[in-house]
This record gives structure tokens, C-alpha cells and sequence, in this order.
């Protein structure tokens, strides 16, 4: 979780059952749910090419109040990508992108 700007707690970590491959497309989903008093689900699932796999399903219960403040969040909020990677084995480091899409749930 990012409280805010390059503030983070981590809630859980570990390493993916599977490596991401160079090269090749991958599908994720990122699943963040208000699960109400103060609480968020947050989901992710990974398609190594059969289909997705779920490789993060988090519950935090002490997400600060100002999270679930909608008019705020709607002022205040925006969606970015970040590449947090090594270079890979050509020597570059980059992530290629398609079908983004943000869905209110």
C-alpha cells in the first residue's frame, strides 16, 4: 500500500510462482475492493499462458480512513504503471503495454 507518494507499507511480499518472460505478452489483473470497515482486497492474477493464476489475494485492515473518502478520491486520485525491473537479457530495460483499462468496481 502507498499512503502516499513514495510512502509504502508493505503488507505482504514474496516472489511470483513463476518468472515473467522477456518478450512474451503477459496478462495481469490488479483487483483493489473496498470489503468495508476500513478494509481492502487487493488481488493479483497472472496469465503465464494458461490462464490466470493468483499470486497475491491480501486483505489490509487498517487502510488509512482518508481512502475511502470518494470525493477525495476522485479530486485527488490517479492510475500510473511503474517498471520496478532489472535490464533484461538485452540489456534493456522497458515494459511494453497494451489494453490498459481502469474499471470502478
Amino acid at each position: 500500500r502507498e499512503n502516499c507518494h513514495n510512502v509504502q507499507n508493505s503488507l505482504d511480499s514474496g516472489k511470483l510462482s513463476k518468472t515473467i518472460q522477456d518478450d512474451v505478452w503477459t496478462t495481469v489483473e490488479l483487483t483493489c475492493k473496498d470489503e468495508g470497515s476500513n478494509a481492502i482486497r487487493m488481488i493479483g492474477e497472472v496469465d503465464y499462458g494458461q490462464g490466470l493464476v493468483k499470486e497475491m489475494d491480501n486483505l489490509d485492515t487498517n487502510a488509512p480512513a482518508y481512502f475511502f473518502d470518494k470525493a477525495l478520491n476522485a479530486q485527488n486520485s490517479y492510475f500510473w504503471i511503474r517498471l520496478n525491473s532489472v535490464k533484461n537479457s538485452t540489456g534493456i530495460n522497458e515494459i511494453y503495454l497494451k489494453d490498459v483499462k481502469v474499471t470502478a468496481v
